[in-house]
């Protein structure tokens, strides 16, 4: 488990995380990263819980998250503007990983 919450962290999500492949629990919440989520993140499969919320992240989950089969907790509620794909893979994913809030659904193209 790494909590690095409320510490006051800038800048983004540093991709190395995602080596930390053994990872059960990242608690990144009330700071004020900013960027995207990295698609790195997806390579914790042991991952169960996510906890990203109030900081100032933007942009889609990473598809590389269908990876991440044993979430069961993601909070994104409080950011700039997360969103996640539309499509009926992802919307399954998504509502078997218990998220809570903060997240719309990306414009399609």
């Amino acid at each position: 488990s790494l909590n690095l919450s409320n510490n006051q962290l800038t800048g983004s999500i540093p991709p190395e995380l995602g080596n930390l492949t053994e990872l059960w629990a990242l608690h990144l919440h009330r700071n004020q990263l900013t960027g995207s989520i990295p698609p790195e993140l997806g390579n914790l499969e042991a991952l169960k819980r996510l906890d990203l919320r109030r900081n100032q992240l933007t942009g889609s989950i990473p598809r590389t998250f269908l990876q991440i089969h044993r979430l069961s907790r993601l909070y994104l509620h409080d950011n700039a503007g997360v969103c996640v794909p539309l499509d009926n893979q992802f919307q399954a994913w998504l509502y078997s990983s218990r998220t809570y809030g903060g997240y719309h659904r990306c414009a399609s193209h």
